[in-house]
Parts: structure tokens; sequence; C-alpha cells
């Protein structure tokens, strides 16, 4: 039944060519995680950017390695007639050893069940795929939702600081600020027409030397424009959300990220103790928004 179901929307040739790219994929991770191991390693006394560009650089080469070895991979289908699972079962006979050779046995037989069910491995794919690409839409629309519902504006008076602190980092892009009764830290929602949303106490609790370096950090994320990288990261995640290396390397990034935009607001503000208390309160709250970059990370 499962063979059946991927046929009728990929071709045998494409079904092939994706299984051989996810199996390349995982030993191109372990070089991924070696080569992110040597950045970290190599750029401990390195700015938070030179790292961001570098690991940011790793996995998009990584991405541009799958996305080639896949069209190597339809191309040699291409040419060998479309093999099937008949054409590439001979190699399993890398099992036919002797019974004393146990263990290789054991790897000849794996290799034989993924190879037979390749079709099922690709269709679990494409099936996990999908359920994470509603969940990221879901969460697009709950960002969409928080700029909307219960927000009001902050005022004229932090209006005004907002676009004074906004042309002292170089941000072109006009930014609107609201108060959110939702939101529990603060963060940008939006690439083309960014917000940023505060909590509804922020702005009357915290000193005003506070709140300016937490709108710096956001501000930050907006003139880096890391909500549409974010997202794009995203969907790197969901496509290789089977591979550690991927994973390992995704979450360093998300790290790295909030760091440059720290060292920004850091640069900007008068008193860096205050700013870095701010943070600690904010991080506290242990809340996650999705896609939503927010201040707590």
């Amino acid at each position: 039944m499962f063979p059946q179901l991927i046929r009728y929307v990929l071709s045998s040739d494409t079904i092939h060519a994706l299984f051989l790219t996810l199996i390349h994929s995982l030993w191109q991770g372990v070089v991924l995680a070696i080569a992110v191991g040597l950045i970290l390693t190599f750029t401990k006394r390195s700015t938070s950017a030179v790292r961001y560009n570098l690991l940011c650089a790793a996995l998009l080469l990584f991405i541009i390695g799958s996305a080639l070895t896949f069209y190597c991979e339809m191309n040699l289908t291409g040419k060998t007639s479309g093999p099937t699972i008949n054409n590439i079962a001979p190699i399993t006979n890398y099992s036919a050893s002797t019974t004393t050779d146990r263990q290789r046995n054991l790897v000849g037989r794996l290799i034989k069940f993924i190879t037979l069910n390749e079709d099922v491995i690709v269709l679990f794919w494409c099936l996990i795929i999908v359920v994470k690409c509603i969940r990221l839409l879901s969460s697009l629309r709950t960002v969409e939702l928080l700029k909307r519902k219960y927000v009001v504006d902050a005022g004229e008076y932090w209006d005004g600081e907002l676009k004074q602190l906004a042309k002292k980092i170089g941000v072109q892009t006009p930014v609107k600020l609201l108060k959110s009764a939702v939101a529990k830290v603060p963060m940008v929602a939006g690439h083309f027409k960014p917000i940023i949303l505060v909590p509804a106490t922020m702005l009357t609790t915290l000193p005003a030397s506070e709140i300016e370096g937490i709108l710096l950090h956001e501000l930050a994320h907006i003139r880096r424009r890391d909500y549409l990288v974010n997202l794009l990261q995203s969907f790197s995640d969901i496509i290789f959300f089977f591979n550690p290396a991927v994973l390992w390397l995704s979450s360093l990034i998300r790290d790295e990220r909030e760091n440059c935009c720290d060292d920004i607001a850091i640069g900007e503000v008068k008193n860096k103790k205050q700013f870095i208390h701010a943070l600690l309160a904010f991080a506290a709250l242990d809340v996650v928004v999705v896609l939503a970059l927010a201040v707590a990370g």
C-alpha cells in the first residue's frame, strides 16, 4: 500500500534519488559537524558576527551540497534507465559472508532492509515534512494574530524614542511599536512591515535605560533582517529534521544571532549592567515564541 501511495505523487527515479540524497546527507552531516567544531574552536576570540556568518555559510554549503547530490543522483538514475529495487538489490550481497562473520551479516541485512523499503522511508519523510509545514504555517498565523489582537499604540513619547534609536543604529525601514496584552517578552514580528511587540506593562515598570536597550536589541534584529533568515532556517530544520548535525548547527546559529543583537545594543546603551539585568529578567520568564524573534533568547 505505501509504495503505491508515494508513486502516485513521485516517479520511481525521483523516489530513488531522494532516498539516496537522504542517506548521503547523514555522512555529509558528520562532515558538517566536524566543520562546525573547527569553526567554534578557531573563533573563540572572534566576535559573534564572525561566528554567525561562518555558521550560516556552513549551513548554506550543506544545503547546496544536498541539492547537488539530488541533482547528480537524478542524472545517474536517468542514465541507468530508472533503477528499481531489483536493480540495486545486488548491493545487499555485501552481507553474503561466512556464518562466523555475524556482525558483517547484520550490517548487510540492515542495508538490504533499508534498500527494499526506500519507498516507505521517502513516504514517511514526506509526511513528516507536511506535518511540520502545517505547524509552521500555524505558528505564522499565531504571530500575525499577536500583531493584531490585544495591542495598543505605545504612545507618542516611545514612538519618538524608537525613531531616534532606529536612526542611531541605521535602521531605514519604518518600525511600529505596540504594547501587547498577550506577549510576555519583547519580540519582532514581520519582515517587510516589522512590528516590535512589548508586554503591556514593560514601558511603565522598567527604567528608561533598560527599555532603550531592549528596543535597540529588537531593532538590531530588524537591521540584520533576522526575521526572514529565521524563517528560511526553519525550512532547513523541517527538511533535515532527522539530521542531528543540522539541528545542532541551527541551534548554534540562533544563539549567535541573539549574541550579535546584544553586541549591537550594548555598543549603544550607556548603562550596560542595566541592559543585561533587563535581558535576564525576560529570560527568567522562559517563554519561547516560534518564529517571532524574542529578546528572551
